[in-house]
């Protein structure tokens, strides 16, 4: 059965039922964060092709 987000909240508070955290993913051992040092474009380019 398909019921708003505001109606399943409130049948959650009725009942007392709480929504369990998602789990975070387990990093990989090779994963490395890195820096390109390089400066961030701020132009909006809404609109444009490409």
């Amino acid at each position: 059965m398909w019921v708003s987000a505001d109606d399943r909240a409130l049948w959650q508070e009725l009942i007392g039922e709480k929504t369990p955290l998602p789990m975070a993913p387990a990093e990989d051992e090779d994963d490395v964060i890195t820096f390109a040092e390089q400066e961030i474009d701020r132009t909006c380019r809404a609109g444009e092709e490409g």
